[in-house]
C-alpha cells in the first residue's frame, strides 16, 4: 500500500473503494504469477515478506484498527490463495506450519476463491500491545457463516 493510501488510513478518511480496488488488482497479479509457474522460493519470499514485516514492525490491532484488519486480511488472504496451488503447498512445508495445515481439517483448496471469507482476529492472547503476532485468527465463510480454518500467527 503506498504512503498516501496510509496517511488517508490513519486521517480516517479511507476511499475503501479504492482500496478493494488495489487488492483485487494485486490478487488478479498473483494468480497470473502462480498460474504460469511462480517458482516456490519466490512465493515464499513474497509470504514471508508480508507476515514478517508485521510482526517486525508490530503492526498494530487487526482486531479494532481498520488499517490494519485490511492490512492483515489481505497479506492473509494472499497467504492462503498460493497455498491453494498443489505445487506451492506441497513444496513449502514453514507455509503449511504457518497456515496450522496440520491442525484444521478444511481443504485448503477452497481459498482459490480468496475472497468468500471473512477474517476475525482474537488479540486477546497478545502479550504485550494487541497485534497480528500472537493473535488467533478465525476464518470463516462468508456464504454459511462457519468456521472454516484457524491460524495461530506466532
Amino acid at each position: 500500500m503506498n504512503i498516501k493510501l496510509y496517511e488517508e488510513c490513519l486521517k480516517e478518511k479511507v476511499d475503501y473503494e479504492a482500496v478493494e480496488e488495489l487488492l483485487r488488482k494485486g490478487a488478479a497479479a498473483l494468480k497470473m504469477l502462480l498460474d504460469h509457474g511462480l517458482s516456490v522460493e519466490g512465493f515464499s519470499d513474497f509470504w514471508n515478506h508480508s507476515i514478517f514485516d508485521f510482526f517486525l514492525i508490530e503492526c498494530g490491532d487487526p482486531e479494532n484498527d481498520a488499517f490494519w484488519n485490511e492490512e492483515c486480511t489481505w497479506s492473509l488472504k494472499m497467504i492462503l490463495f498460493g497455498a491453494s496451488y498443489d505445487y506451492i503447498y506441497q513444496n513449502d512445508e514453514d507455509l503449511r506450519e504457518f497456515i496450522c495445515s496440520g491442525f484444521n481439517t478444511g481443504d485448503v483448496h477452497m481459498f482459490r476463491n480468496w475472497n468468500d471469507f471473512e477474517y476475525h482476529y482474537d488479540t486477546s492472547h497478545c502479550e504485550r500491545s494487541p497485534q497480528l503476532y500472537g493473535s488467533i485468527i478465525h476464518i470463516y465463510s462468508k456464504k454459511t457463516g462457519e468456521e472454516v480454518w484457524t491460524i495461530g500467527a506466532c
